[in-house]
């Protein structure tokens, strides 16, 4: 499963963050189809604390330019 991680707030990914690879598309058309997997993206969100410590890492999965929460554990 194609998945890519970011250190950031869970609620707010960045528009770089949301770019979807072509790859990441193309490896999980055989598991979801093409139709499923259209937009989808899998991301693990690293949440620190000020002295970098890492309070949080969330699994997401996200669909579209928006970045629309499909999954959130």
């Amino acid at each position: 499963m194609p998945a890519r991680f970011y250190r950031g707030d869970v609620e707010d990914p960045s528009k770089r963050t949301l770019r979807q690879q072509e790859s990441e598309a193309e490896q999980l058309a055989p598991v979801l189809g093409s139709d499923g997997a259209e937009g989808l993206m899998f991301r693990f969100a690293v949440e620190t604390e000020p002295n970098v410590t890492v309070r949080r890492i969330v699994l997401l999965a996200l669909r579209g330019d928006a970045g629309r929460v499909e999954c959130f554990r």
